[in-house]
């Protein structure tokens, strides 16, 4: 537990010194001090508002890019010559953050009073998983601490770089169709209704398709509130259901692996991070057990945890590896199969890595597919929008000719 402290220092000048600090206990805050050369005179804890909100966090606080910046920095310290914990501190000290740096401090601390720093980074599961720490435990134990930091670092970079290209592909496709959307709902609720008042003035009925957008522009606008309230309650419950719910969640993950297209997508996504998972702790000398439980912890996608947890079991029979995942929908055959030529012939390791490239190459591969197939769908779809629209305003005026 560290502990916001206020404290009045003497400096090597004689000159008093006051700030702010977070150590474990006093003890340990003005041995800190005095190696940077502070003699403590007046310490007391902060117990103020703005430290408690300081430290205050729900969930994980370090991003998947803030770790990867972290590690980076870490593994560079460590060549540079500097020990673990010196690296720790460094790192505590100059991140902006300070929830981060909270944690960062807390993991020094332990580490300057002895543990090893996969120790002292296995207190915080939530920011430091399973995978990170038996990985730098083994980097540690095997006097190799920097290469076992630059593997996971490359680990999560791979992975993320998967995950950008996926939501890229998603994303502009999705703005194009909101906008398409909001543009339609202003130009039926505010612009048709003002063109139709000069048009009725004629006593020419209006034509079917101008009638029908002028309608659906005045039910919007006339039940605006109610249908309000029915989207946010319809948002609370598929939110609460599929996101709050174990039930809810394994469907959901059900649900966009059966996806037309995007469902191979999600697939491979899932195989190439379980491979890649996997291949990083057995190649780093973990037990097979030990990897496949770290890995239940990794993947979202509860189909996939559930089929893991499944192997967990399994192995601890003395059953291979693939038995739980042969015949499974969402794992393909060339997966299955190449998983139990692994573990036949002894080169598991060396199949998880080709597996892992394998799959991250597919997935990169049915991404560009994918842009390249949405991409026309979206402009069609803006065009006979935007060509409907123009021609339910402009039909009354042709109807006068």
């Amino acid at each position: 537990m560290i502990t916001n402290y206020k404290y009045t220092a003497i400096n090597r000048q004689k000159k008093l010194v006051k700030g702010q600090m977070q150590a474990p206990n006093k003890e340990i805050l003005a041995n800190f001090l005095y190696e940077k050369g502070l003699t403590l005179k007046e310490v007391k804890e902060n117990n103020s508002a703005l430290a408690f909100l300081n430290n205050f966090n729900i969930g994980k606080v370090i991003k998947e890019v803030e770790m990867i910046f972290l590690l980076k920095q870490l593994s560079a310290m460590i060549k540079a010559g500097m020990r673990s914990a010196e690296a720790v501190e460094v790192l505590a000290t100059q991140t902006k953050n300070k929830q981060i740096r909270t944690i960062l401090f807390d993991v020094y601390f332990n580490v300057h009073a002895g543990m090893y720093l996969s120790e002292a980074m296995a207190k915080h599961p939530t920011e430091f998983p399973k995978l990170m720490t038996n990985m730098i435990n083994n980097g540690e134990t095997s006097g190799d601490l920097v290469q076992a930091i630059d593997n996971i670092s490359t680990y999560y970079e791979d992975n993320r770089q998967v995950r950008m290209d996926i939501i890229g592909a998603l994303t502009m496709p999705a703005i194009y169709i909101v906008m398409g959307i909001v543009v339609t709902a202003i130009m039926i609720v505010f612009v048709l209704p003002n063109y139709v008042e000069l048009f009725a003035t004629t006593g020419t009925e209006l034509p079917k398709p101008t009638q029908i957008l002028l309608d659906i522009g005045n039910f919007f606008t006339n039940y605006a509130s109610i249908l309000g309230i029915l989207t946010l309650l319809f948002a609370s419950a598929f939110y609460g259901f599929f996101f709050k719910t174990e039930k809810g969640r394994k469907a959901f993950s059900v649900m966009l692996i059966r996806m037309p297209v995007f469902g191979e997508v999600v697939i491979m996504y899932n195989l190439s991070t379980i491979a890649s998972t996997l291949n990083q702790m057995v190649s780093n000398k973990l037990k097979l057990l030990e990897a496949i439980e770290a890995s239940t912890k990794i993947i979202k996608n509860v189909v996939y945890r559930e089929t893991l947890e499944k192997t967990v079991e399994n192995v601890s029979n003395g059953y291979p590896i693939s038995l739980a995942m042969e015949d499974h929908y969402a794992f393909t055959p060339v997966f299955t199969k190449m998983i139990s030529l692994g573990e036949r012939s002894g080169s598991l390791t060396e199949m998880l890595s080709n597996l892992s490239d394998f799959n991250r190459e597919d997935v990169k591969l049915r991404v560009t597919r994918l842009k390249k197939a949405i991409e026309p769908a979206i402009m069609i779809f803006i065009y006979a929008l935007a060509g409907g629209l123009i021609l339910a305003i402009m039909l009354p005026s042709l109807s006068m000719i």
